[in-house]
């Protein structure tokens, strides 16, 4: 027999006490059409029409901060297993040639553990700024700096063997709030900001630096095919030789836009999609399995978000992410992936506070669906009317949620292997036992009976 599950799609979700994160409802009508008359069609549309989904799933933690200076409009990298991070506004004023940063401090996830390397040569001090990591070297591109706090072109070369900085090539237009992305050891420096060279002051502007090329490196600007609209504050991700611009500002509003960039053939495409993606600009993003997740941002009305969504490039479908436990809600923040982590740095909720949060996001992409597992965990009895046993290894929190999303019975344990839980007190219906590990996340189903 097929099962079939209700979901009011797209949805979103919220914090609760708890810190799991709730589903809070949408139609596909959107948001203003919320009667109860749209959601009885939509429930009867899934109901008819629609096969069990994988949810992504995921779980935050925090990392170490001591030793990482607070800021935003900051960014990173990720050599050997570490993530530089650089650049960005350390006061939380907005005064120009007053806030912007040099430093540059190193994180290792494998001792949780961050340095402040000793460095020789000039980094620009600058705050939205770009990075990339190209053949053991990183590459600190544009940004706001100087004394006025002009667009800089700059690009400076952070060699970790040395620990030493050196000029690079100029980038052709210089501008701040800018994307940047690497295929195949180039490059790309997508949109930005640069008043004096835009009316609007927003570019569309895509650059292309070979740094393998010459002694210091050689910037071209293709001529691509399609369009791409004038914006910055975006973010950006590579998933199969492709590049995806997410989000962002073009001076009217926040956008909720994804453009894809295909160097195979110089051209610009702005994608379809299904699902819904809060519009959100100052955002940031990574990706795990071909999948990319972003996080935080600022809205429409200037509010930091702290939602995590997740894009699909293979069928150009978003989702949002059941968590456990939540990301602070900031913007002009930074994210770097190592391992099957993603580390969500810095940011700020309003301009004025600064934060040194590292918080650390591990995904799931075993969903709702049973048979999609990381860890072997076995459930007993399945169906269940009153105590089941969860048996699996070093298992430290167990979580049962109901098809609304929400943590019904929720439990730590010291690496347990055998536990048994008493669901006598909900009702019948089909339920998830998400169970947590030092190293895994597994999530199964559950059939609860009279």
């Amino acid at each position: 027999m097929d099962e079939f599950i209700l979901s009011l799609y797209p949805v979103n979700y919220t914090q609760t006490p708890k810190g799991l994160s709730v589903p809070r409802i949408r139609t596909f009508f959107r948001r203003e059409h919320n009667t109860m008359k749209n959601i009885l069609f939509a429930a009867l549309l899934f109901f008819t029409c629609s096969r069990a989904f994988s949810q992504d799933y995921g779980v935050w933690r925090e990392g170490d901060t001591t030793g990482f200076t607070p800021r935003f409009a900051l960014t990173s990298a990720v050599l050997n297993g570490k993530i530089y991070v650089m650049g960005g506004n350390e006061s939380g004023k907005i005064t120009p040639g007053v806030n912007n940063s040099n430093r540059l401090e190193m994180y290792d996830p494998s001792s949780n553990s961050w340095t402040t390397p000793k460095t020789t040569g000039t980094f620009t001090p600058r705050q939205y700024l770009g990075s990339a990591a190209v053949q053991g070297k990183i590459y600190i591109i544009g940004g706001t700096g100087g004394a006025n706090g002009n667009e800089q072109d700059k690009v400076e070369i952070f060699d970790p063997l040395y620990n030493s900085l050196a000029p690079a090539a100029k980038m052709p237009t210089a501008r701040s709030a800018l994307t940047i992305a690497v295929i195949k050891d180039k490059i790309y420096a997508i949109g930005g900001i640069n008043p004096l060279v835009s009316a609007t002051g927003f570019l569309s502007t895509l650059e292309v630096f070979d740094p393998l090329a010459g002694a210091s490196g050689t910037w071209s600007t293709p001529v691509t095919a399609g369009w791409f609209h004038p914006m910055a504050r975006t973010t950006s991700a590579v998933v199969n030789d492709k590049i995806y611009v997410i989000g962002g500002y073009d001076g009217f509003s926040t956008l909720d836009s994804v453009f894809v960039f295909d160097p195979a053939s110089n051209s610009w495409t702005a994608l379809v999609t299904t699902g819904y993606f809060t519009p959100r600009q100052r955002l940031t993003s990574s990706v795990l399995n071909n999948k990319i997740y972003v996080f935080g941002g600022e809205d429409d009305n200037g509010n930091p978000l702290d939602t995590v969504e997740v894009f699909d490039p293979a069928n150009n479908s978003w989702d949002s992410v059941i968590t456990k436990d939540s990301m602070t809600a900031r913007y002009a923040l930074t994210a770097s992936a190592v391992g099957n982590s993603i580390y969500v740095l810095g940011g700020t909720p309003d301009q004025e506070s600064v934060y040194n949060l590292n918080e650390i996001f591990r995904p799931s992409t075993s969903g709702v669906e049973q048979g999609k597992i990381i860890k072997d965990i076995s459930i007993s009895p399945n169906p269940a009317d009153r105590f089941i046993s969860v048996h699996g290894e070093n298992i430290t929190h167990i979580a049962i949620i109901d098809m609304l999303g929400r943590s019904v019975v929720e439990n730590n344990y010291p690496l347990a292997a055998d536990i048994t839980l008493d669901l006598s007190g909900l009702p019948e219906g089909i339920y998830y036992a998400e169970c947590i590990g030092k190293d895994f996340i597994t999530v199964k189903k559950i059939v609860k009976i009279k």
